[in-house]
């Protein structure tokens, strides 16, 4: 793995472990009810994905586990709609971050 993308994915995972600390111990209903996390949420998902789209494209082709473009459209998303955001898809997308961090891992 070229350092670059080896130093874009330790990036990724740090903020995926962003992410799980703000939501600890949180069902879906508390996470609705907490408007500092749901905006901290949607921000570091943005990080990932601007850290993602500097992945180089051999990375992206070896490595089509990392959802490159769904994180990018989930960052378009919160980046230009806010008010427009479905949290039950930002709520399933934390739920898949494990797998993600997992996948990561073993590349990196």
């Amino acid at each position: 793995m070229h350092n670059n993308d080896r130093r874009i994915v330790q990036k990724i995972i740090s903020e995926i472990e962003l992410i799980q600390d703000f939501v600890e111990g949180y069902s879906f209903e508390r996470f609705m009810s907490d408007e500092k996390t749901r905006r901290s949420v949607v921000m570091t998902f943005i990080n990932i994905a601007e850290s993602a789209k500097l992945l180089s494209e051999n990375f992206q082709t070896l490595n089509a586990t990392i959802p490159v473009k769904e994180l990018r459209a989930l960052r378009n998303v919160a980046a230009h709609t806010y008010d427009g955001i479905r949290f039950e898809l930002v709520w399933i997308a934390i739920e898949k971050l494990p797998k993600l961090k997992t996948n990561l891992l073993t590349i990196n």
